[in-house]
């Protein structure tokens, strides 16, 4: 790993305990083991270092999607894993919306992050629009139109994450996701069903 990386998981770490606002290149100047000046070679400020952070974790949040919907051959299986890790990986980047939520973060970077939440969900809709042509190609699923189901398949990994954060109950994502699974299962034999009644 190299050491700009290095830094970056620090100042992670920083920035998850403190918040935006109250961050200091020597709180992870001193978390990383360096001096501040050493900070400079690596960052302008701590707005891009803030900046690097966040691309760098959003950029490992698409790998593992990427990853989830890849694994598992079977439709229905790859978006359950998919759903599981997206919700956890919401749950994981709260500090992000916690520091966005209670305006401790100046205005260019609340845009900034927006941005890249944005990009994000661009994102995860073309890799789920792809899982789905091709679960329509393989006959594993008839033909559907895929942006709505997306759209639901990511509103529900959202719906949970903000329970997972704002509940005091535990809530078992599994569990929750499997019945999601269940309906999109069962909506997508129905739709089926009704295009083959029609040929009939």
């Amino acid at each position: 790993m190299e050491r700009k990386d290095e830094i970056l998981e620090a100042a992670s770490m920083v920035f998850k305990k403190l918040g935006f606002e109250k961050v200091t290149l020597a709180d992870v100047a001193k978390e990383c083991g360096l001096k501040k000046t050493a900070l400079y070679y690596y960052f302008k400020n701590k707005e891009e270092m803030f900046q690097l952070m966040f691309l760098k974790d959003f950029s490992f949040i698409r790998e593992q999607l990427k990853q989830e919907l890849s694994e598992n051959s079977n439709f229905l299986s790859s978006i359950k894993a998919y759903m599981i890790k997206r919700t956890k990986l919401v749950a994981d980047t709260r500090h992000y919306m916690e520091m966005f939520l209670d305006d401790s973060a100046p205005p260019n970077l609340r845009r900034f992050a927006k941005i890249q939440a944005d990009k994000l969900i661009e994102y995860e809709v073309k890799l789920l629009v792809e899982k789905i042509e091709q679960a329509v190609e393989k006959n594993q699923i008839r033909a559907i139109k895929p942006r709505p189901l997306c759209l639901i398949i990511i509103g529900v990994c959202e719906g949970l994450g903000y329970i997972m954060l704002n509940s005091n109950d535990e809530i078992d994502v599994e569990k929750e996701i499997n019945e999601v699974i269940k309906i999109i299962a069962h909506d997508i034999d129905r739709v089926n069903k009704e295009k083959q009644c029609k040929k009939q």
